[in-house]
C-alpha cells in the first residue's frame, strides 16, 4: 500500500500543483477566470472574506470540485456567514483529496464595515495534510482582505494569504492578489486581477459577467497563468437558493467542473 500511495502522490504532483489554490476558490470566482478578490456574498469567505461584511442573513453553502474527471482530486467546501452588531462572522471548512492522501482547511474569519465604501477581514486558518500511514501535519497562518469602492461603478479588492511565510516548505502558497470589477450597466460586471502566488509566479486573469435574465446569469474568464479559459452559470430560485456552476477545460488532462449551492434566512 505505501508504494502505490507513493506512486500515486508522485504521478499527481503535477495534477496538484495546477490546482494549488483549489482551497481559495469559489464556483462564482472560477466561472470568471479565478477573479476573486471583489467578490461579494457568503462564497467571500472561500475567497476574500471582505466581501461578506454587507451581508446580514444567516447563511451557509455548500459546494463540491471535480479536478480532471478523477474523484481522488475533487475537493469539497463548506461555508457559513454570521452577522453580528459588531460584524459579520464567517466559518469555512474544505478538504481536497481522498482517504489516502488529503489537504484540509478549517478557517474562522471577521469581516467589518470601516466606512460607507470600505470593507477589511482577517481569517485565520489551520491546514492539515494527511498520507495515511505516512504523515499527518498541521500548521496555523492567517489571510487578510480589504475591498474599497472607489465609485459608483469600480471596487477595488486586495487579499493576502500567509503574509509571513507560515507556509514555506508545505507546498501551500503565498498570495498576494489585488483586483478590480466595473459594473458596465445593470446586467454586464467585468473583472481583472493580478495574482502573484510565492511573490514569484504573476497570474493575469480576466473575467466577465452576464445577467441574461432576471436571477439569471452567464460568466466567462481567463487565467493567463494556467492558459485557461473559464466559464460559468449562476441561478436564484426565488431569490433564496443560489445554484453556481462552472468549467474549464484541459488540452491534456479534460474537463474540471465545480458546483454549489448556498442559501439565507
Amino acid at each position: 500500500m505505501k508504494y502505490i500511495l507513493h506512486l500515486f502522490v508522485f504521478l499527481a504532483t503535477p495534477l496538484l500543483s495546477l490546482g494549488q489554490n483549489s482551497l481559495i476558490n469559489s464556483s462564482i470566482s472560477s466561472g470568471i477566470g479565478n477573479c476573486y478578490t471583489t467578490q461579494e456574498g457568503v462564497w467571500s469567505l472561500s475567497t476574500n472574506p471582505a466581501g461578506v461584511a454587507n451581508h446580514n442573513q444567516y447563511s451557509i453553502g455548500v459546494g463540491l470540485k471535480n479536478n480532471f474527471g478523477m474523484n481522488e482530486l475533487s475537493s469539497r467546501t463548506f461555508v457559513s456567514a454570521i452577522p453580528t452588531s459588531s460584524g459579520v462572522f464567517g466559518v469555512s471548512v474544505q478538504q481536497y483529496g481522498f482517504e489516502l492522501f488529503n489537504e484540509n482547511k478549517f478557517g474562522i474569519s471577521f469581516s467589518k464595515i470601516l466606512s460607507k465604501s470600505f470593507n477589511t477581514a482577517i481569517k485565520i486558518d489551520y491546514y492539515n495534510t494527511h498520507i495515511e500511514n505516512l504523515e499527518n501535519t498541521g500548521f496555523f497562518t492567517f489571510e487578510l482582505g480589504v475591498q474599497k469602492k472607489l465609485n459608483k461603478k469600480l471596487t477595488l479588492g486586495s487579499f493576502i494569504h500567509d503574509p509571513l511565510g507560515l507556509s514555506t516548505n508545505t507546498g501551500i502558497p503565498s498570495i498576494i492578489a489585488v483586483g478590480l470589477v466595473y459594473n458596465v450597466n445593470n446586467k454586464v460586471k467585468m473583472f481583472s486581477e493580478t495574482e502573484s502566488t510565492n511573490f514569484n509566479q504573476m497570474d493575469l486573469k480576466l473575467g466577465l459577467e452576464y445577467q441574461i435574465i432576471e436571477n439569471m446569469y452567464l460568466r466567462s474568464g481567463y487565467s493567463s497563468l494556467s492558459n485557461k479559459n473559464t466559464f460559468g452559470f449562476s441561478y436564484n430560485i426565488y431569490n433564496k437558493y443560489l445554484v453556481d456552476l462552472s468549467t474549464y477545460h484541459h488540452q491534456t488532462l479534460g474537463f474540471s467542473s465545480q458546483i454549489s449551492f448556498s442559501t439565507s434566512f
